[in-house]
């Protein structure tokens, strides 16, 4: 056995069972009551259920479960895949827009190698006279 792996005794429906894992102990006894807790509310809802059918169907609830959270887990991914897409385009966009302004505020035309407004005006002005 790995150095790892953990042994782990927990109670599920009334039988005990040893849990050999490499997760944490707390977790396996939470994931173990959680189990626990699932068979015993489908039993309690039908006690006609065997064992067996008990163990089946908190299978299936939990699987249905799982697979609830993974297509949750898909949807809220790709919202955020896309917003991340948005922002990079913002991003990629905004030193461009950003270079503009700051050319505007300093009196340049919009080609950076052009001059200044103001020395442009001052040029214009001294060829009228």
């Amino acid at each position: 056995m790995s150095e790892d792996r953990k042994r782990v005794k927990v109670e599920i429906y009334g039988s005990s069972y040893t849990i050999v894992s490499n997760h944490r102990k707390e977790q396996i006894e939470q994931l173990a009551e959680t189990v626990d807790k699932r068979m015993k509310a489908i039993a309690l809802a039908d006690p006609r259920l065997s064992l067996s059918h008990v163990a089946v169907l908190a299978a299936l609830t939990l699987a249905e479960d799982n697979w609830q959270l993974e297509r949750q887990n898909q949807r809220l991914t790709g919202m955020l895949e896309r917003e991340w897409d948005r922002k990079k385009k913002q991003l990629v966009k905004a030193p461009l827009e950003d270079k503009g302004k700051e050319e505007h505020l300093a009196g340049k035309a919009p080609d950076s190698s052009e001059k200044p407004i103001s020395e442009a005006t001052r040029e214009q002005e001294g060829e009228k006279d």
